[in-house]
């Protein structure tokens, strides 16, 4: 019998799981080993010290600022993915499956409200002005007042389809 693979891991948690697109997994992994190497705790130092829960999170929020730069919080919501809690929620989720390791230490608590990631994402691309900013949308409201509020982008996630 084969070991079971990342790939068959991932599948096997959105079968049980499906809040978060199987996308956010691989990223979450790639950041997982981008933050470890950046931090110094790539390999052998991996055992002494690993990641916290914060810093993972935060390595999470620079590698989508990094990879998607402003259409990182878009990328998030499509896959889920909009607080820290959710994060850790993914990392147990593979911990579970086998394919991160977890140290005595560590616990799902150490996600829980370290940030709201798509207001984390987002912050680098509001208008550094924020009360001009604010008066130009008044302004435009008043213009074009027929301008509703949209809906919030995220779509419902749809179970995977039963195996026949």
């Amino acid at each position: 019998m084969n070991p079971e693979t990342f790939d068959d891991m991932v599948s096997r948690i959105y079968e049980a799981d499906f809040r978060f697109d199987t996308d956010a997994y691989y990223f979450l992994r790639d950041a997982l080993d981008r933050t470890s190497r950046a931090l110094g705790r790539d390999g052998p130092k991996a055992e002494e010290r690993p990641l916290s829960g914060a810093e993972l999170a935060a390595g999470f929020r620079d590698c989508m600022l990094e990879d998607f730069g402003p259409m990182a919080a878009t990328v998030a919501e499509d896959w889920g993915v909009e607080k820290s809690d959710d994060i850790g929620a993914m990392v147990y989720n593979l911990i579970e499956a086998g394919a991160f390791g977890k140290a005595p230490q560590d616990r799902r608590s150490d996600f829980n409200g370290v940030f709201n990631l798509l207001e984390a994402l987002e912050r680098p691309y509001r208008p550094r002005n924020i009360r001009k900013f604010r008066e130009f949308r008044d302004l435009l409201k008043l213009l074009h007042p027929t301008t509703e509020k949209k809906s919030s982008r995220r779509s419902k996630r749809t179970p995977p389809p039963e195996k026949e």
